[in-house]
């Protein structure tokens, strides 16, 4: 495989037709998957920017045109991390509609606060409704934690709520290639899904110049034939370099 010195940088893009974009259709599934040391913390604030901003603005695709657009009031929950862990960007590249933006950890909350966490999200959700006209965009992260915390929640409960979510929203789901102790959860969130979006080290480790593989592919479940050719999946690989001060994307 050719250095990134030797590639070109490309902007990201999720579909085909959408060049530069990354925001999926209301009521659908968009599946994130990483490998459990390369957490995407970088493309997670990428799909914020693009949903909070006007003009299509997302730094992961630094050529995007200028199209119109209408900011969507964006929630990220996380049952796994605080908003330090997406500092650096948030501070970087979310500075337009932030106060569209909303971030909840339920990193510290204990198992009976969990047990309602659908009906905080859904009342936000609501809410978001009355004061703007735009359709909401909602992050879950890592909610299969909920799996081994909240007594009673079966991996048929969790999919009911999170299914519950998705027809008010946008749902982008980030998760673990590696799920311990509920191993049918993943494969059931595959099957519920319309685009697939994997984060994979290189198979024989870091490289100076390359951090890993993100792969993107369409998931079993179509949009409807009015949206299912604006909104056909890309399907591609990039390899990509995450330093300091920068996220960069080849075609691999």
């Amino acid at each position: 495989m050719a250095s990134a010195s030797d590639l070109q940088e490309q902007g990201l893009a999720f579909y085909s037709k959408h060049e530069q974009y990354l925001l999926s259709p209301q009521s659908s599934l968009s599946l994130i998957v990483h490998e459990p040391f390369n957490f995407p913390s970088w493309l997670v604030a990428g799909i914020i920017q693009q949903s909070l901003s006007n003009d299509n603005e997302c730094y992961l695709s630094p050529q995007s045109p200028n199209r119109h657009k209408s900011a969507s009031p964006t929630f990220l929950y996380s049952f796994s991390d605080t908003e330090v862990t997406y500092s650096k960007y948030f501070h970087k590249y979310i500075t337009k509609n932030r106060n569209m933006f909303t971030f909840k950890s339920f990193l510290s909350e204990d198992s009976i606060s969990l047990d309602s966490w659908n009906k905080l999200i859904h009342g936000q959700l609501k809410k978001s409704a009355l004061s703007s006209g735009s359709p909401p965009v909602v992050i879950l992260e890592n909610p299969e934690l909920l799996l081994s915390i909240v007594p009673e929640m079966t991996v048929c409960k969790l999919l009911s709520q999170i299914m519950a979510i998705q027809q008010e929203s946008a749902l982008y789901i980030v998760t673990s290639s590696s799920i311990l102790g509920a191993p049918q959860f993943l494969p059931a969130l595959i099957h519920r899904s319309s685009l697939l979006v994997s984060l994979t080290p290189l198979t024989t480790g870091r490289a100076d110049d390359i951090s890993g593989i993100l792969s993107i592919s369409p998931g079993p479940v179509h949009s409807n034939d009015k949206l299912k050719d604006s909104f056909s999946i890309a399907d591609r690989q990039y390899s990509y370099l995450v330093t300091t001060n920068a996220v960069k994307l080849y075609f691999k």
